[in-house]
């Protein structure tokens, strides 16, 4: 059996010991959200490498890996862009930024990665508030992770102008998304800013 280690590997083993419900797998559960941020914001500093001055070496530096990706990018709001090369073929885009209450929360769960100093009996209703926490984390980290745009578009004050490389990501590419073709050719490139998910954006975890 493989331990993937992409940020969907840990969000996937995040959720499978959220389902399975028992007061050992909740702390499990809580390691790989942790374990899920510390690889996410490591992608997204990778991705914007040439845009900061440094990259913390340490990646399980929660505040040291947010600051330096807050330097680069201060929106928390997920950036959407419509790359439209003809009417008929586009392409939707997203950045989703890793906010400062996904990172609040996730630095939170360092208390349930230590040893219990106190037994909790079964029916205690501590236990069903440490999953409702875990589970708030989960549902925003799922959003992050469907954002498809390591690093943000970033545009110049200076006349508008896109700078930096547009990175795009696809799990899996669109069967009728023939790149090479859009080499040299005129696009429109929508920007805008969405202060919710997008619609479709459903979670596979409810709250």
């Amino acid at each position: 059996m493989s331990y993937g280690v992409h940020e969907r590997h840990y969000l996937e083993r995040a959720k499978s010991r959220l389902l399975e419900d028992t007061p050992e797998a909740l702390f499990y559960a809580a390691f790989e959200l942790r374990c899920f941020l510390e690889a996410r914001q490591d992608h997204y500093l990778d991705a914007q490498r040439q845009y900061t001055k440094s990259v913390p070496e340490a990646a399980w530096k929660l505040s040291s890996q947010g600051k330096s990706l807050r330097a680069i990018y201060k929106e928390e709001r997920i950036q959407q862009i419509v790359w439209a090369f003809s009417e008929e073929r586009q392409l939707l885009l997203h950045h989703v930024p890793v906010t400062n209450r996904l990172r609040q929360l996730v630095g939170q769960l360092d208390t349930y990665r230590h040893a219990q100093s106190q037994y909790r009996d079964p029916e205690d209703e501590w236990w069903a508030v440490f999953r409702g926490r875990l589970v708030e984390v989960y549902r925003l980290a799922w959003v992050v992770l469907q954002g498809n745009l390591p690093s943000p578009a970033l545009i110049s004050r200076k006349g508008g102008k896109v700078i930096g490389n547009l990175i795009v990501e696809f799990d899996e590419k669109p069967d009728d998304l023939d790149l090479s073709s859009f080499v040299g050719a005129i696009t429109m490139a929508h920007f805008s800013f969405l202060d919710q998910p997008p619609a479709e954006w459903v979670c596979d975890l409810p709250a």
